[in-house]
């Protein structure tokens, strides 16, 4: 007793000290139900969420999704193609950087530098392309978004007439710019905080039904945690349900849209450059390839395989075709465009 004594208070100031803990305890807990301090209590705790946690949960996504890319070698081919970028040979350049991307396929730097190449060509549908491949895989690459933001703008023709789609338009200033990696560490954070408030909350309830005291109020915090938790945790289903559409940009002058995969069916409309279309299907009619594609909000129809490059094709399709073959494979505008 006495060795225990020399580690702490005596034993009759423990006590006291317990008993004063105990009672500061029980008027936490009684505090804790008022309606003030519950709605004070979840503004808190929607702020630590959205500073103290949610900034670290975006810098472990982030560091994940750097550790997914590809790891550029700093060999003679890179140093090539930016030696040869910067003097003007546009040809030796890509040729380095497509040597390249066969072996580290998908790599930003790469479809980058790819895109800038196309565009200096006279391509802004294959730049589009290849910057759009790479937001495939690295949705928040800064680089890549504004490189799509600053060309976007400058085609001859960006969007055609169309039916309102809400789906594309949370596409266009949601999903596209989070990482799924975000919303599922912060959904999680969320998750399990709003659990704890919900199963706190339970306690306090069945404690007060055994002694048949006053039933605690709802926790608003654990509403708002839970809330938070469901419009995350949603916004990362809709994300990977997203990325279950194969999209294409059309990278010729224009292309038109058939009814059926043969160039004698009726031409329904026509995609311009730069343009983004879904693919739904690809068939091979003869000697050619088609897809069947649709425009967000618009019409269905039938291109050919090689008026689009999706984010699933290789890169070196988006230079495969001349500036004459691009600006030929048109048929005469048609009427009901959009329609």
């Amino acid at each position: 007793m006495a060795g225990n004594q020399t580690l702490g208070y005596p034993a009759h100031e423990t006590v006291a000290r317990r008993q004063v803990f105990s009672k500061l305890l029980r008027d936490m807990t009684s505090a804790t139900q008022a309606p003030r301090f519950q709605f004070f209590f979840s503004l808190l705790l929607a702020f630590l969420a959205s500073g103290s946690i949610m900034a670290p949960c975006v810098s472990i996504a982030q560091s994940a999704e750097s550790s997914g890319q590809s790891a550029l070698p700093s060999g003679d081919a890179f140093t090539r193609g930016v030696a040869a970028y910067k003097a003007g040979q546009l040809e030796a350049a890509r040729k380095s950087f497509l040597e390249l991307d066969s072996s580290h396929p998908d790599d930003p730097t790469l479809l980058l530098n790819l895109g800038m190449i196309a565009n200096k060509e006279n391509r802004p549908g294959a730049a589009l392309a290849l910057w759009r491949k790479g937001l495939a895989q690295h949705p928040t690459n800064e680089a890549l978004l504004n490189a799509v933001d600053w060309l976007k703008p400058k085609l001859a023709k960006s969007d055609m007439a169309h039916d309102f789609d809400a789906w594309e338009e949370w596409r266009r200033r949601l999903l596209l710019r989070v990482s799924p990696l975000i919303t599922v560490f912060v959904s999680v954070i969320f998750f399990i905080i709003a659990g704890w408030l919900w199963l706190r909350w339970w306690g306090a309830r069945r404690r007060a039904l055994e002694e048949e005291l006053a039933m605690p109020a709802a926790p608003v915090a654990g509403g708002v945690m839970t809330l938070l938790f469901l419009f995350l945790f949603g916004t990362s289903i809709a994300i990977f349900i997203d990325r279950l559409d194969i999209r294409g940009t059309i990278i010729v002058t224009k292309a038109p849209v058939y009814s059926a995969p043969d160039a004698t069916a009726t031409a329904l409309f026509d995609v311009f450059e730069g343009m983004e279309v879904i693919v739904r299907d690809t068939r091979k009619v003869g000697t050619e390839i088609w897809r069947r594609v649709t425009y967000p909000g618009g019409n269905t129809g039938w291109i050919r395989d090689r008026d689009v490059l999706t984010v699933a094709d290789s890169s070196d399709r988006a230079f495969k075709m001349s500036s004459g073959e691009r600006a030929t494979d048109a048929k005469p505008e048609v009427s009901g465009e959009g329609s």
